[in-house]
């Protein structure tokens, strides 16, 4: 969904040599992206719940999301949102994307870390620690786009477009580790012939 946005985006930009518009078609796909990650990694974590219980967790993650989207709507998005001079639109989506980095990719992303922490951390833990601090990566860059065009300063190409490219490398980058180290999980230990 993040390529689809980002080739719409890209169309807009070079072959139609117009601004992209905000709220605009690179937007329904960057949307459509956080119920297929939440949904993903949500399935991820849930894998494990026949081990153990894992409302502990899920709650944890929860308590940090809830803390930390509250801090943030007070702390940047409030202003945003009542900002007049704004359509409602451009508040609503302003607003959606750093809560919905919180919310639907962060949380999960930490619910995860720590259901894998609980099953011993080391191999399993790891590579979800890169999927956490991509997400993390992501929900600071998405707050910093909104306040920079909030403040009418963000332009295509601003160094705050990097942490999207980072975020996501290594929200890939965990999760294809993840798979690897749930297979070499299933393999049978192979026993050292005496000699």
């Amino acid at each position: 969904m993040f390529a689809l946005g980002d080739i719409t985006w890209t169309y807009y930009e070079l072959v139609l040599g117009v601004d992209v518009p905000y709220p605009g078609v690179p937007d329904m796909f960057y949307v459509a992206e956080y119920a297929f990650v939440a949904v993903g990694i949500m399935w991820a974590a849930l894998s494990f719940r026949k081990l153990f219980d894992v409302r502990p967790q899920f709650l944890l993650s929860a308590l940090v999301v809830a803390v930390c989207g509250v801090a943030l709507y007070f702390g940047l998005l409030a202003d945003i949102v009542g900002d007049a001079e704004s359509t409602i639109s451009e508040r609503l989506l302003g607003a959606f994307y750093p809560l919905a980095d919180l919310a639907l990719a962060l949380g999960p992303a930490l619910f995860i870390l720590l259901v894998a922490m609980k099953l011993g951390g080391g191999r399993f833990a790891w590579p979800w620690r890169a999927v956490a601090v991509g997400f993390f990566i992501l929900a600071i860059t998405d707050t910093a786009f909104t306040w920079l065009d909030w403040n009418e300063v963000y332009a295509s190409g601003h160094i705050v477009d990097a942490g999207w490219m980072v975020g996501y490398a290594l929200v890939g980058f965990g999760a294809s580790i993840a798979a690897d180290v749930h297979l070499a999980a299933k393999q049978p230990v192979l026993k050292k012939k005496a000699s």
